[in-house]
């Protein structure tokens, strides 16, 4: 980070520079500094990505307490009210959404070409496109979404580990086997992980029903980027088709990856879920999130409402009633939120935490053996709501493969009334509990659950 770029807190400077390094930015990559108008509190710098630029807007949030926002300073999303009268106009806009587009700022006119090296380039945007006709609009930044972390352990501590968290519930794990008993999947059920890449040739995917990778390019994406391990992982939780060692939740359904720039921004995420949509997915396994709220990110997923998308809460040890996630913190009926359980069934030290729809459940999230990407046969055990929120995406398989007329609403209710309770999730998560696939597919085929709560 360059020396003249101050941060108020440790924790930001943290913050900014894991983004940093995701975006692959270095302090010789800083354009310029701008200071803000008098009263305004933000702190924004400008720095260079490939051909395109970032925006850095630091802003100080209450006393002591500042939060970083990523965005694409060389574009922006646009909801219209007349989408075929805009187009028109702007044939090189990209439609992501019912009257939603991306505008890139160098495509429009020669007169907003530097809109991005202006503190507030939205309401310039916006005055350009109301001179051109178009008042009735809502403008907001193509946001870069981050993905929680996830931590790898070496192998030497993972070999005593195993699959606890496909074991009994007693102990903290999903009751996978007993719920393979009712089904392991159907290859009709397509779940969607929207991502990093994937790696097919690992031994415990390579006999795993994988369609081919679909991609969302990324021209502005520094050369030579090396295949991040994240995608791989959580797919392995889904369908991995190893030896009781490495058995995914769902390993007779169908996995279709779809690689994104990592880390994504809106425009990419909206046409991961065109892909998703095309390639017939009833759900989608999302680990992307970003601080700031935005009405198009909300938009694209109720757009996409016939589609179940599972989210991960995040891991900043926070409550997302307090300081929101998104899409974690959107109450929409097709977002399952999911926090990150302990081998004893608590809530991991670093999981972010509500009693509201923020965090619906928990699911497995600490110390989970998966697939690595070090050679074809790597494990690694991973640590994170990234790495729990595909579980709780198995489980939507396997009840859509035993009830394939369902609803995407009774699907999510199904998981949520069958979770196994502990009294120390009472506050963590919606439901006070974390997944158990035995009940679930219990209460899909029809049968009792018979799965009594696990006592304080």
């Amino acid at each position: 980070m360059p020396d003249n770029l101050t941060f108020a807190s440790v924790a930001l400077l943290k913050e900014v520079s894991k983004a940093f390094r995701q975006l692959s930015l270095s302090p010789e990559d800083r354009l310029l500094q701008f200071s803000p108008p008098p009263g305004d509190r933000r702190q924004v710098s400008l720095y260079r990505r490939g051909t395109a630029r970032v925006r850095v807007e630091e802003t100080e949030v209450s006393a002591g307490n500042r939060r970083a926002t990523l965005m694409d300073a060389d574009s922006a999303i646009v909801q219209i009210a007349n989408p075929t009268a805009f187009k028109a106009r702007f044939p090189s806009a990209t439609m992501i959404g019912r009257g939603t587009f991306v505008v890139h700022f160098r495509s429009l006119d020669s007169k907003v070409a530097a809109f991005g090296d202006d503190l507030n380039y939205l309401n310039l945007l916006r005055d350009f496109l109301a001179g051109q006709g178009f008042p009735d609009l809502k403008i907001e930044p193509n946001l870069y979404l981050d993905a929680p972390e996830l931590k790898k352990a070496t192998f030497a501590q993972q070999a005593a580990i195993g699959q606890w968290n496909m074991g009994p519930s007693a102990n903290g794990g999903i009751e996978r086997d007993e719920a393979h008993g009712v089904s392991k999947g159907n290859a009709t059920i397509v779940v969607a992980v929207i991502d990093s890449e994937i790696r097919r040739d690992h031994v415990a995917l390579a006999s795993a029903k994988v369609l081919p990778q679909l991609e969302v390019t990324d021209s502005n994406a520094p050369t030579g980027a090396k295949t991040n391990w994240h995608g791989t992982a959580c797919a392995s939780v889904i369908v991995a088709q190893g030896n009781e060692d490495l058995l995914g939740v769902a390993p007779g359904c169908t996995l279709l990856p779809i690689k994104v720039p990592f880390p994504p921004t809106m425009e990419d995420l909206a046409k991961g879920f065109e892909l998703a949509r095309e390639g017939g997915a009833k759900i989608v396994s999302l680990s992307y999130a970003t601080p700031q709220r935005s009405e198009s990110f909300r938009k694209l997923l109720e757009d996409n409402g016939n589609i179940l998308v599972i989210v991960a809460a995040g891991n900043d040890d926070a409550d997302l009633a307090v300081t929101p996630l998104y899409p974690a913190s959107f109450t929409l009926p097709n977002i399952i939120s999911v926090v990150a359980s302990d081998q004893g069934g608590a809530l991991v030290k670093f999981s972010n935490y509500a009693a509201t729809d923020a965090a619906h459940l928990a699911a497995p999230g600490a110390d989970v053996r998966a697939c690595d990407i070090e050679d074809s046969s790597d494990t690694a055990t991973m640590t994170g709501t990234s790495i729990a929120a595909p579980h709780v995406a198995g489980v939507a398989a396997l009840l859509w493969s035993i009830s394939p007329e369902a609803s995407p609403a009774s699907i999510k209710q199904w998981i949520l009334e069958s979770v196994t309770t502990i009294s120390v999730l009472s506050v963590c998560c919606r439901t006070g509990g974390f997944l158990n696939a035995a009940r679930a597919a219990r209460r899909a085929a029809g049968l009792p659950m018979n799965q009594a709560p696990i006592p304080a």
